[in-house]
């Protein structure tokens, strides 16, 4: 619902970051800054996630890792959030960046099923968010 709301504003899209031909076509969130754990299982290994949109995942690997842009991959992504781990079975990726110690991919295809578990994690998010900020400190 959140993401809907977004959308309506103009803020769900990216489409307030810069100039379009430089805009992100999805927000990016970072998983350090918003306090969630999220690895990736990519052929029997697992990696931390650095950061996702709706558009794909960046995510830790040792320095230079093989890697072959363009690859094909299936993940199981998991985010572990408070009392509860939501995981993404089967995204279909390719691999567009190679990063010193890192790598970038993109979701080939976004099904229905794979964009309610995106937005039950953001969803959550918020909730705590929210959930903390009426804390009262004495």
């Amino acid at each position: 619902m959140i993401h809907q709301i977004l959308t309506i504003l103009g803020l769900g899209d990216g489409s307030m970051n810069g100039a379009s031909e430089w805009r992100r076509r999805h927000i990016r969130h970072n998983t350090h800054e918003i306090g969630v754990q999220a690895d990736v299982d990519i052929a029997g290994r697992t990696y931390k996630i650095r950061d996702w949109s709706m558009g794909g995942i960046s995510f830790e690997t040792p320095a230079n890792a093989p890697a072959t842009l363009g690859a094909e991959v299936d993940m199981d992504i998991h985010f572990r959030l408070p009392g509860e781990t939501i995981t993404i079975r089967q995204a279909a990726g390719r691999l567009v960046r190679d990063l010193e110690r890192g790598m970038a991919t993109e979701f080939r295809d976004m099904t229905p099923e794979m964009r309610r578990r995106f937005e039950q994690v953001l969803d959550m998010i918020h909730t705590q968010r929210f959930m903390e900020s009426q804390l009262v400190v004495a």
